[in-house]
């Protein structure tokens, strides 16, 4: 009996003292681990998500890069092997179709080889049936590439100049008359050039190609063209039958 009573005295002074020790955890000790666990959690999820959106970012250039490179490759290698050059820029910016051909279909010379722009759907066609005078551009085509921003063929400045340049007759004898037009050097180079957008990435690739037929003695000069539009009619002129500030204004060089 005596023992429980000096137990009970012990339990009795603790009390009094206020120096029970009860284990566990007090509110505001529960509270504040909270608040750190909190912070700590909201960090991480700032650091996983910076992450995945830096692997995305990443991932997306990669796969422009490559992209661009590829379409422009063959691009470039069809501009090198090229018979003509024959264009077309659509005077709206963010719709209609720019059209670059460079070589004869194999089976009938009102058709070519060459790619189409869809600007409105970003997307780069090629064609080895394409008929430029249409209203159907695209017939006959094959994507090359997705996701083009922009895309274009020029003619490097260097390889153009105004000049008199003889202009055809409408009537038998009659004497030819000379007028301000575009004289290209026998070296015909171009600019390709091309731009890849996607999910806020972009990635543009640009070079100087020669036509390699114009190397080796083959005169382009009369083959490089641009198709004129005229309400609903269409036709294939040569470039020397343009005055040199009207193409550079319509986007044909590349200054």
């Amino acid at each position: 009996m005596n023992e429980v009573n000096v137990s009970a005295d012990c339990i009795n002074k603790r009390k009094a003292d206020g120096k029970l020790n009860n284990k566990g955890f007090s509110l505001v000790e529960m509270l504040i681990a909270l608040t750190i666990s909190g912070i700590v959690l909201s960090a991480l999820v700032v650091l996983i998500e910076s992450s995945v959106h830096n692997f995305t970012k990443q991932t997306a250039q990669a796969q422009l890069q490559s992209d661009a490179d590829i379409a422009l490759n063959q691009v470039e290698n069809d501009i090198m092997e090229a018979d003509m050059l024959i264009m077309y820029r659509s005077p709206d910016k963010n719709s209609g179709y720019d059209y670059y051909l460079t070589k004869y279909s194999n089976t009938n010379k009102s058709r070519y080889y060459g790619y189409i722009w869809d600007k409105a759907n970003k997307i780069l066609y090629f064609s080895n049936d394409f008929y430029p005078l249409g209203d159907k551009p695209l017939d006959n085509v094959s994507v090359a590439c997705e996701y083009v921003e922009d895309f274009s063929i020029k003619i490097d400045d260097k390889c153009v100049s105004a000049g008199d340049v003889e202009q055809p007759t409408t009537r038998v004898g009659e004497t030819p008359k000379k007028e301000e037009g575009v004289i290209l050097t026998s070296n015909i180079k171009v600019k390709a050039y091309i731009k890849l957008s996607k999910q806020n990435v972009s990635r543009e690739v640009k070079r100087e190609v020669s036509l390699r037929n114009s190397l080796y003695g083959d005169d382009l000069t009369n083959k490089v063209k641009i198709v004129k539009v005229n309400g609903s009619d269409k036709t294939i002129i040569e470039i020397k039958y343009f005055k040199l500030g009207d193409i550079k204004a319509q986007g044909y060089v590349d200054a």
